[in-house]
């Protein structure tokens, strides 16, 4: 349960620091997922009392994403800039 409990939060709090992002510059998401390790807070020793943000460890999480049309030319820049806000931001570094 504990380890469980680590990967959800730090799945809700890369939620929140990323998909708004995300949804300004791609539109509308559909069923966005950030994936962690069920086992990450067993496999980082991390204390349930005491979790650590998720930027602070190096675990990384697996992010889908899937916008509900089809590709548009836009796309890409949206992309690029959603990596370069990944890399620029203290608390999303965790996926790039």
């Amino acid at each position: 349960m504990e380890d469980n409990y680590v990967a959800n939060k730090w799945r809700n709090a890369v939620e929140k620091d990323l998909l708004p992002f995300v949804e300004k510059e791609g539109g509308k998401l559909d069923s966005p997922s950030v994936l962690y390790d069920d086992r990450v807070g067993y496999e980082y020793n991390i204390n349930v009392n005491n979790t650590p943000t998720y930027h602070t460890i190096t675990a990384k999480p697996t992010i889908l994403i899937t916008l509900p049309r089809e590709k548009e030319v836009k796309d890409k820049e949206g992309y690029d800039k959603t990596i370069v806000f990944m890399k620029e931001q203290p608390t999303c570094q965790c996926g790039v």
